[in-house]
């Protein structure tokens, strides 16, 4: 047994020594053949041909399955699940199946399978097992877009010279004015003082209106927590939002613009993303595959409508005594359809809308906005804000990341698009 693990450990030095893994969706672009190499990743098919292994590896890089042909001489047999270290050679495949292969010398385990997790599985089920599905071919595609799509959102805003700020996770502000605030407690009272308990920020723009005082154009990506009870497809406990204050901003039409200029930024750089496949392997999760293919058609009609919160009333059809009720999702919906594609919404009344809001000469509406967007209604929110003690005026908006994947990619559910999802009345296992 001593034995085994020394010469387990020897070639484990072995293989980092002499040659670096490759990333099976590297390895499969290429088209000659490579000597020499390793590869490392999990087995997902096994099966035994007289003196040799078939195996199917994936690492995560990619949702495709490289074919890995292992003789028993130095491999007896393997279990689907397991974690292995292959050193071999990239060589023509004598099968029909694929054109490369990869032909293993030497096979370490790095771990063997413990719980294996299949495709297919219900996606209610998996939700339940947040620790394992990513194992599933069609999650970790979900989790490939959502990275890209962080990267897409932080390369716009570095672009254009917007500075990053990291917001605090503790906080005596509810901005929303909802009441949706979670408390934080601790085991020692008074943690912080003579002050209230603090709460989970349910947003981050009083933080960052504190920043644009002196470092001008500034967002964040950060944890939001909403104690809302709701369980619908659309809600969550705890979501990342996308938040952005404009210093020196008085223009209301610029900030939609703004706006409109990130969504488009967003559609037309995650197109050419999607040639890797991941769109397609996450099938299973998407209720809609047209949804991606509406956006890009909109990008053709710039700018987006701009209708003000009464014409968007006449138009749904509302009675006078119903103007002063918010747009339903149903009404956000139809919105869409109505026009087609994303529509801001703009001028909501001001009892509907908190203090900070600037409202209009007359002071019944507010220069804000909500954009409406295909398969999720209100995707994103800004108006201009109110300023004293020599603040320069300034605007912002947040958009929900979560909620953009879904609108982006037709995602069914929000749960689906986040990797440990936390709602209402879910027990929380990790």
């Amino acid at each position: 047994m001593l034995f085994q693990k020394i010469l387990q450990l020897q070639i484990f030095r072995k293989f980092n020594v002499l040659s670096s893994s490759i990333r099976i969706n590297d390895l499969l672009n290429e088209s000659e053949p490579i000597r020499d190499i390793v590869i490392q990743g999990w087995v997902r098919h096994a099966q035994r041909f007289g003196k040799m292994l078939f195996l199917k590896l994936n690492d995560g890089t990619c949702h495709h399955q490289l074919q890995a042909v292992v003789p028993r001489t130095i491999c007896h047999t393997v279990h689907v699940g397991s974690a292995l270290r292959l050193r071999g050679h990239w060589v023509p495949s004598i099968g029909k199946q694929q054109q490369m292969e990869f032909l293993a010398e030497q096979c370490l385990f790095v771990n063997e399978s413990s719980e294996f997790v299949g495709e297919g599985k219900d996606k209610d089920a998996l939700r339940l097992i947040p620790h394992l599905r990513p194992k599933t071919l069609e999650f970790a595609a979900i989790l490939r877009m959502r990275s890209r799509l962080n990267f897409l959102i932080h390369k716009f805003f570095n672009d254009r010279h917007f500075i990053h700020i990291d917001t605090p996770m503790f906080s005596q502000n509810d901005c929303e004015g909802a009441g949706e605030a979670f408390s934080a407690t601790c085991s020692g009272e008074n943690f912080f003082g003579d002050i209230q308990k603090p709460f989970l920020p349910v947003s981050a723009q009083l933080h960052l209106e504190a920043m644009s005082s002196s470092l001008g154009n500034v967002y964040t990506i950060s944890p939001i927590f909403r104690a809302n009870p709701s369980q619908t497809r659309q809600h969550l406990a705890e979501f990342k939002m996308l938040e952005v204050e404009c210093a020196f901003m008085d223009s209301f039409e610029q900030l939609c613009t703004n706006v409109e200029e990130f969504l488009c930024f967003i559609i037309s750089s995650t197109e050419p993303s999607l040639q890797i496949g991941d769109f397609e392997a996450s099938s299973p999760f998407c209720q809609s595959l047209n949804i991606f293919k509406i956006l890009a058609e909109c990008l053709i009609k710039k700018p987006f409508p701009r209708i003000s919160f009464t014409e968007a009333s006449k138009l749904l059809g509302r009675k006078p005594e119903e103007d002063t009720k918010q747009l339903s999702k149903k009404d956000e919906l139809d919105l869409v359809d109505a026009f087609g594609g994303p529509v801001f919404v703009t001028h909501f009344l001001a009892d509907q809308k908190p203090f900070y809001m600037r409202r209009t000469e007359d002071g019944k509406y507010t220069e804000s906005f909500d954009l409406l967007a295909p398969f999720v209604g209100e995707l994103a929110g800004g108006s201009v804000h109110l300023r004293c003690y020599g603040y320069p005026r300034s605007a912002g908006f947040g958009i929900g990341v979560d909620r953009l994947m879904q609108s982006l990619f037709g995602i069914g559910n929000i749960k689906d698009t986040i990797p440990f999802p936390r709602w209402s009345n879910q027990t929380i296992k990790c």
